[in-house]
């Protein structure tokens, strides 16, 4: 029983030694990641935001982006936004919160929690385009 605990310790606290030095980097991977979610049986698309850096575009379609915005990760995986999120952050709508959802380069992606106008929650998942 000791060992099996302890070597179960071993694979989460390397799994957590991969993600702190994933979140240390104070960056998410490059590249485009595509946004949907998940209601009434339908996903619907809320368009891609761009990653380069430390900045971000978008979300948008047709890469038809607003202007480049700065970003920060923090060593806890959460995802602060330094500018707007188009209509995710309009017309009464706010970030509520923005997590990573899955920490390894490959498959990165992270989970944008909005408040409505009607002060309900949508959450919304981006994920890297492979």
């Amino acid at each position: 029983m000791k060992r099996f605990l302890i070597a179960g310790a071993l694979v989460i606290a390397g799994t957590l030694a991969a993600s702190a030095e994933f979140h240390h980097s104070g960056k998410l991977p490059d590249g485009f990641y595509d946004c949907s979610s998940f209601s009434g049986g339908m996903i619907i698309g809320f368009g891609e935001i761009e990653i380069d850096g430390n900045t971000y575009r978008g979300p948008a379609y047709d890469q038809n982006f607003e202007g480049d915005y700065e970003y920060e990760l923090t060593s806890e995986g959460v995802v602060l936004w330094k500018g707007p999120m188009g209509g995710l952050s309009s017309d009464g709508n706010s970030i509520a919160s923005t997590v990573l959802s899955s920490d390894k380069a490959a498959s990165a992606g992270f989970t944008i929690l909005v408040k409505t106008k009607r002060e309900n929650f949508q959450q919304i998942g981006c994920s890297l385009r492979k």
